[in-house]
């Protein structure tokens, strides 16, 4: 009787054993399904929130970078020739007598001092004139004028008053006094400006011009070319 007693204990004990590991077991594959899903909706989450916040950056990146660059169509670049910068005007008016033998100089005010600016030129005809003024005893610089156009406006802007340029270059080349202005003016009703617009305005100052241009007329040309394309360098 007592070994069936201490039998019927020893299989209890073995069947607590076996309902506590199963449970314990079940505990832990629920646990782990649970913690799993919680896992992975959170995983989810935090994806998306990345995508959406990373997308919208970037976005916003490129909005506001199309908003600041300007396409530049082309750039343009002449030389002009600086013989001499004054404090004192009258010795700038001195040695801008002394030029005008030579070309077209101008003076430009420049905060306290006067540049004597002896033209605006190509750079094939600017290399020319500063060899030509070297040897007459003139201290000379050359100095760019670039121009970044930005539209099709500026760009018939830009041509329209370098034609007026080139007027006064011919004047140089050929010794003239006087230049007619005909076939520039020709020149400047074929072209497609917008009387609206900068091209607009230049294309009536360019019909304006009288039918023949004179030295003197021409200095301002220049210095209004050289205020223009000059500013902000």
């Amino acid at each position: 009787m007592r070994r069936v007693i201490e039998s019927n204990g020893k299989i209890i004990v073995i069947l607590l054993v076996i309902i506590f590991i199963s449970s314990f077991s079940l505990g832990a594959l629920f646990f782990n399904m649970v913690f799993n899903k919680v896992s992975r909706n959170n995983n989810m989450n935090i994806d998306n929130a990345y995508e959406v916040i990373n997308t919208t950056n970037i976005e916003d990146h490129n909005y506001k970078e199309e908003e600041q660059v300007e396409e530049i169509l082309t750039t343009k670049t002449l030389y002009g020739i600086q013989c001499g910068v004054f404090k004192n005007e009258e010795y700038a008016k001195e040695l801008y007598n002394e030029l005008k033998e030579f070309g077209i100089p101008f003076i430009v005010e420049d905060f306290e001092y006067y540049r004597v600016i002896f033209g605006i030129f190509t750079e094939e005809l600017s290399d020319v004139l500063i060899k030509v003024l070297e040897e007459n005893g003139f201290d000379v610089s050359k100095f760019e004028i670039t121009t970044e156009i930005k539209s099709v406006d500026e760009e018939i802007k830009y041509e329209i008053e370098l034609g007026a340029l080139k007027l006064i270059w011919k004047m140089i080349n050929r010794n003239m006094d006087i230049a007619s202005t005909e076939s520039y003016k020709n020149w400047v009703k074929n072209q497609k400006y917008n009387e609206l617009l900068e091209s607009g305005l230049s294309a009536k100052n360019a019909l304006s011009l009288p039918n023949e241009i004179s030295i003197n007329e021409s200095e301002e040309i220049l210095k209004k070319f050289y205020k223009e394309y000059k500013k902000n360098k």
